[in-house]
């Protein structure tokens, strides 16, 4: 949710909006019928493909058992675009109903994308259990890829009114007349856990009109008996009179932009970590066989090669490198914190692997290069080329010649 505090950004510009939109108290059957068998696929996905392994620790990390989990239908989207399209395609659904169900949108060239992927899904449903739209977890995070993503507006989700976690919540409201609003799903499925089943989130800048109508749908007094509890940071529209209009949602922002200006010690340190890692690369083949070459002609009993000797050199260099990769692995992660890049865009988690379309490069793709990985790859290639100069100019070479 785009609310102060909130570490992620709700991708939904059009929540300002919705308000406009024409509203409608029935659900199209075929639409509901769809977002039920999609749900279905991304339950199913997570829990029986072994590539969400990590998607199920990273939920567990969050202190969520299996129990509540499935309570709320908790599913997990591929990376790829194919899957969830294919699947929906084969029970005859038509590229127009998904986009129609925002589970697609449509390319400039008019192919149908889906809109989740690679995102832990929460299904948002109304107090009788239907399935109105779907709330998504990146597991794989960049500048442009929000932390949240939502369905987009449409015939049955309306995020002015949509509330998650109404049809598990709805009774104890009803008995209590107190709502208690998180900050996103997984703090509302942390909080059934615990037992506090009025639990609820919605995915607003604040709690509107409509939301706390559908929360007061069984009060005997309505909306006037209804209690909120709200997380810090968080507004409510008044329960009667005029609503203060809304701000649009600001877009999403790095953490460079969030934290204001660059200082310019850290740029120095960008700098500083460039530098570091150029010549632990330049090391891998140069100074560390030069060194494990030394150490073993310190061990050489005499001028004749020994098996002592040999084992020396081999020990040391493997040393060497292992130290010298995990010195660059280190300098990479510090400059992506400091650039506020991705951890994850040189990694590809086991549970993106397998399946069609969750290659390395479709995430890599996403995020770039950073500059010490591009400083690693010129000091490989400065290496390969020094050799072949070495090999072919300098040492004699034993190749044929014309």
């Amino acid at each position: 949710m785009a609310t102060p505090g909130v570490a992620g950004v709700w991708e939904n510009p059009a929540i300002a909006t919705t308000q406009d939109m024409p509203a409608s108290a029935e659900v199209d059957d075929r639409v509901a019928e769809l977002l039920a068998d999609a749900a279905e696929f991304f339950e199913r996905y997570l829990w029986e493909s072994a590539n969400c392994r990590a998607a199920r620790g990273k939920l567990a990390d969050e202190g969520l058992g299996e129990e509540v989990i499935r309570a709320f239908g908790v599913g997990y989207a591929p990376i790829g675009h194919g899957e969830l399209i294919d699947h929906l395609r084969a029970r005859g659904y038509e590229a127009d109903d998904l986009v129609g169900a925002g589970l697609a949108s449509r390319s400039v060239r008019g192919r149908a994308h889906a809109r989740f992927r690679s995102r832990i899904m929460f299904p948002v449903k109304d107090r009788e259990g239907r399935i109105l739209g779907f709330a998504g977890l990146g597991t794989h995070l960049g500048p442009s890829w929000s932390l949240w993503v939502t369905s987009p507006p449409g015939a049955s989700y309306r995020p002015s009114e949509a509330v998650f976690g109404l049809d598990l919540a709805a009774p104890e409201i009803a008995a209590s007349g107190w709502a208690s609003v998180r900050l996103d799903c997984i703090e509302v499925l942390r909080a059934h856990q615990q037992g506090r089943d009025n639990a609820v989130t919605v995915h607003t800048n604040r709690v509107t009109r409509e939301q706390m109508l559908a929360l007061a749908a069984e009060l005997p007094a309505g909306i006037d008996g209804l209690e909120l509890e709200l997380p810090p940071g968080m507004g409510a529209d008044p329960k009667h009179g005029p609503v203060a209009p809304k701000a649009a949602p600001e877009p999403p922002r790095s953490p460079q932009t969030d934290a204001g200006p660059r200082p310019p010690y850290l740029n120095l340190k960008r700098l500083g970590i460039v530098v570091a890692s150029t010549v632990a690369a330049i090391n891998v083949w140069t100074g560390a066989p030069l060194l494990a070459l030394w150490v073993g002609s310190q061990v050489q009993p005499g001028r004749l090669l020994s098996y002592r000797g040999v084992v020396t050199v081999v020990v040391v260099l493997a040393v060497l490198t292992f130290l010298l990769g995990w010195a660059l692995t280190w300098l990479s992660a510090r400059y992506d914190k400091l650039t506020g890049r991705p951890p994850v865009a040189g990694q590809t988690s086991p549970w993106h692997r397998a399946m069609r379309g969750d290659r390395v490069e479709d995430i890599r793709a996403r995020f770039g290069v950073s500059a010490p990985e591009k400083a690693v790859a010129a000091c490989v290639a400065a290496g390969l080329l020094a050799f072949e100069i070495w090999f072919f100019f300098l040492a004699g070479s034993s190749l044929p010649s014309s």
